[in-house]
């Protein structure tokens, strides 16, 4: 963004959950209060509260008084304390949105919304000294709480800790929670004893902010770079995980490397809570893609359950009719079909049941699936369009059992919220620094360039049924955890572009600044052969979950 005068905006939702608006309203009814976000995605303008008058031409002024204004991770928006009788309200709201020109499609989520990691508590304390301003420091410490909680729920003292008692008071409150991070604004210099002292309380990831000194000043007012220098050193010496990030409390960049931080942790945490079904094992040959099962819950946290694919069989035979059909009815909705027979969509209906059943019998997010060769015959159809469809429906799918690459999608998952592909990347053009990205047929049909063109078709590499589409454009990010002597991560970003020849299955161009190197990276130092691809720039969110996690990240 520059500061020229920014073009009229376009609009277009933002699909933070795209397939569950309406489930999550239905829940929350429930209660009898909750926060609703309303997010919308500007293109080509600043992100400023001026565009605020955009979106009130068509959120309902009931509802758009009760609410507040944010913009976070380039996106803007509005979040309400509703009763549940006011909810019918918000899907006005939808319908306004949706039935304006400007507007493409809007989501909207009952609950605290996961832009603000509802599932984080962080720990917000403030430093200060009391040969400084420590007045001043308490009043930017006002000011940066407020813009913090929009990004997680905050625990925190009400005053800067300048003494003993307040060191006490604060120790106190945060002890009382289970803190999953915390930020120490660095006000002034501070008592270097009593940050001793905190530091020694806790044992979760640390931010410390330092602050600029006010312009225009004759005197050294704050001396909060120093003070924030002397902490940092601290937690170095003591070997304790921090970050350091300086600058205003309205300076977007310090908010952006803060959510950035926020999210990492949020995504850390998921990951130790989430179970991989494996159903199968990794196809055969494919032995460079095996896992080390314990070595990885140490690392991650991450547990795999493992399920035969005669148990999906099993349980493909106990699904109800209805519930066949209801799938069967969503799923023409949704793609075209025309080379799909009868006998086809029940397998489908059955299939894509099942795996649900699985994933709430032994609480899987996420499913690696040993996809080929036997899954065919034994279960009467290929897996792929099932994969292609779950994704949709929030459930990470990994192809031919392999867990690292699965691993990777829920790490892309857990800091976006968006859904993430599995790729082969097929070849590669020099001239035009671009990499091909392909594989059967499982990638969600919700990125698909022309939704219109994605289609469950015969796809003859598969030898049999698979999705068909190219995916869109725009921003990418390509990952891969992969075991060495220690974990790994494969990190690339790029720009997927339009191809001129579209292969049958899932496929994407993207152009790299450097594809030779990507691909003598890859080479020669024994990445596996998939990769996983997500829209949008996460290289940041990554880096920090893979410093959270010890793992190194090896960045083209």
């Amino acid at each position: 963004m520059n500061g020229s005068k920014a073009a009229k905006p376009s609009y277009s939702g933002t699909a933070l959950n795209p397939t569950s608006p309406a489930r999550r309203m239905a829940r929350a009814k429930k209660n009898t209060d909750q926060t609703v976000a309303l997010f919308i995605v500007l293109e080509g303008a600043h992100r400023s509260k001026s565009q605020a008058g955009y979106i009130g031409k068509y959120v309902p002024n009931r509802i758009q008084a009760g609410g507040n204004f944010f913009i976070v991770n380039d996106r803007i928006g509005f979040s309400y304390t509703l009763t549940s009788k006011d909810l019918r309200k918000i899907k006005n709201v939808l319908l306004l949105l949706t039935q304006s020109e400007k507007t493409v499609s809007v989501s909207i989520k009952c609950g605290m919304p996961d832009i603000m990691n509802e599932n984080i508590k962080l720990g917000f304390l403030c430093f200060a000294g009391e040969d400084f301003d420590y007045k001043a420091a308490g009043k930017i410490f006002a000011s940066s709480k407020e813009k913090l909680t929009s990004l997680a729920e905050i625990i925190s003292h009400q005053v800067v800790v300048l003494k003993s008692e307040d060191l006490q008071a604060t120790i106190k409150k945060f002890q009382q929670q289970q803190l999953d991070c915390i930020v120490l604004q660095i006000g002034n210099f501070p008592n270097g004893q009593l940050v001793m002292k905190f530091i020694q309380n806790f044992d979760v990831p640390m931010v410390v902010w330092a602050v600029p000194e006010p312009k225009g000043q004759k005197d050294l007012k704050l001396n909060s770079f120093c003070g924030a220098n002397m902490v940092t050193s601290t937690l170095y010496k003591l070997d304790k995980f921090y970050k350091f990030v300086y600058g205003s409390f309205d300076d977007d960049q310090v908010l952006k490397k803060l959510e950035n931080f926020i999210r990492s942790v949020s995504a850390a945490k998921k990951l130790r809570n989430s179970t991989i079904g494996l159903v199968g094992y990794h196809t055969p040959g494919f032995n460079n893609i095996a896992f080390d099962e314990l070595k990885l819950s140490k690392k991650t946290g991450v547990s795999v359950h493992h399920i035969d694919l005669s148990e999906l069989k099993a349980a493909m035979a106990e699904i109800p009719q209805e519930k066949v059909t209801a799938a069967i009815d969503k799923l023409k909705r949704q793609v075209s079909l025309n080379q799909m027979k009868d006998e086809d969509f029940q397998i489908y209906g059955k299939m894509f049941n099942a795996f649900k059943f699985l994933a709430k019998r032994y609480g899987c997010g996420s499913f690696a699936v040993k996809c080929w060769p036997e899954a065919l015959n034994l279960l009467g159809m290929n897996i792929c369009p099932v994969m292609s469809r779950l994704a949709d429906d929030e459930i990470i799918m990994g192809c031919e059992g392999d867990i690292y690459g699965t691993v990777t999608m829920l790490i892309q998952h857990f800091l976006t919220e968006q859904q993430p592909f599995l790729a082969d990347m097929i070849s590669v053009d020099r001239q035009d620094n671009t990499g091909l990205f392909w594989h059967c047929g499982n990638a969600p049909a919700s990125l698909a360039a022309n939704p219109s063109k994605a289609a469950i078709t015969n796809v003859p590499c598969v030898f049999g049924l698979a999705c068909s589409f190219e995916c869109k454009s725009g921003p990418i990010t390509v990952a891969r955890l992969s075991q060495d002597a220690d974990y790994k991560m494969l990190l690339v970003f790029g720009q997927a572009v339009p191809d001129q020849d579209v292969l049958s299955g899932t496929s994407v161009r993207v152009k790299f600044p450097d594809v030779t190197n990507l691909m003598n990276t890859v080479i020669y130092q024994g990445f596996e052969h998939h990769f996983s691809l997500i829209y949008g720039d996460i290289t940041a969110g990554i880096e920090d979950l893979c410093e959270l996690l010890k793992i190194e990240v090896v960045k083209i």
